[in-house]
């Protein structure tokens, strides 16, 4: 898979940070903002076949879209949190959870490590999603990034959240629909402004 242009740092802390390229931010427009989303536990509807319906947030802006979502510390810490992206409202979709129990996140079936209680305090839980049509990448407080392909994505723009164990709520939800980045490239081989002018 291809992921995105990523800038890679080493503060004082000696944690390694992983953020998507700054300039991507400059492809955002048509935002859509939600405050103090409130979640239910869902702790009935848990099975093993399938992700728990939750509440849905939105309907993706579009194919090309970069989510934020911000969880307060003390709402995201100890807790089971999660996103579905592409919800169908049946319980399938590509399932992002942050898993206390075991300090992971899982982004469709694959886990990578990562621990809000790891983060220093008074940081929030953000993770950042992108989404170009079937491919998905998430970036988690700029320490933990995880790139995922859905192809049953077609037709199915919801985004959904869910928590486990009990209420959570969200700070703020934002999406962006985001401009596409081969523009220029169509540009340049249409009018060929890459080539030197002839003397």
């Amino acid at each position: 898979l291809q992921s995105l242009p990523r800038e890679l740092e080493v503060p004082a802390d000696g944690i390694l940070r992983i953020r998507p390229l700054r300039e991507l931010e400059t492809l955002r427009r048509d935002p859509v903002v939600m405050e103090n989303v409130e979640l239910k536990d869902v702790s009935g509807d848990l099975r093993a076949d399938r992700t728990p319906p939750g509440r849905k947030l939105l309907d993706l802006p579009g194919e090309s879209v970069e989510v934020r979502v911000t969880v307060p510390r003390a709402e995201a810490e100890r807790k089971l949190f999660g996103l579905t992206l592409f919800a169908d409202g049946k319980g399938g979709g590509l399932p992002l959870v942050v898993r206390p129990e075991t300090g992971s996140l899982r982004l469709g079936t694959t886990e990578a490590p990562f621990a809000v209680s790891d983060l220093p305090p008074g940081e929030d839980l953000v993770l950042r999603v992108f989404i170009d049509r079937y491919l998905v990448e998430v970036f988690a407080n700029d320490r933990q990034a995880m790139v995922a392909a859905y192809p049953g994505h077609a037709g199915k723009l919801a985004l959904n959240a869910f928590t486990v164990g009990a209420p959570t709520r969200i700070a703020m939800v934002e999406a962006w629909k985001l401009k596409p980045t081969h523009a220029g490239f169509r540009e340049a081989q249409s009018r060929r402004v890459w080539e030197p002018a002839r003397q």
